[in-house]
């Protein structure tokens, strides 16, 4: 009976453990980000400029400047625009209208990277993990006027 009762305050103690450290984490992952904290790849960057080079330069400027068929995704455009809104609203904008000639048209994966390769251009910062393609996490980083 002893060795029943020590078993289950064993039990008891590693489910408090593991309900701490869940909770702890799920705290941790609901906090919002911004772009200022490394949230794509270098590699996933120069990624998504092919695919900018490839489907938005025609509208977009190779400079990212606009033309008089887009507007201007450059660092500056891109905080007037998007200031306190999220990076899962900017994707799903990119996704549901990009390309002109075929809205939705790329792969989740390209339009991610596509968003990594506007916040390097716009001068946020690389990091060691790329940009996921979890539309939740998306919704935790928001544009922050205070970009580097």
């Amino acid at each position: 009976m002893l060795r029943l009762i020590k078993r289950f305050v064993v039990l008891t103690i590693v489910a408090i453990l593991l309900l701490a450290t869940s909770t702890a984490y799920n705290s941790l992952a609901q906090q919002d980000q911004s772009p200022s904290d490394n949230i794509y790849t270098q590699a996933q960057a120069s990624r998504g400029e092919k695919t900018y080079d490839q489907y938005c330069t025609a509208c977009h400027g190779t400079d990212l400047l606009g033309t008089d068929f887009g507007p201007g995704l450059d660092g500056n455009a891109l905080m007037a625009r998007w200031n306190k809104r999220t990076l899962m609203e900017f994707y799903e904008l990119i996704r549901n209208t990009m390309p002109v000639n075929s809205p939705g048209g790329l792969s989740q994966k390209q339009y991610v990277n596509l968003v990594a390769f506007l916040l390097q251009e716009a001068g946020f910062p690389s990091g060691q993990v790329e940009l996921s393609q979890n539309l939740d996490q998306l919704a935790q980083i928001k544009f922050s006027v205070t970009k580097p």
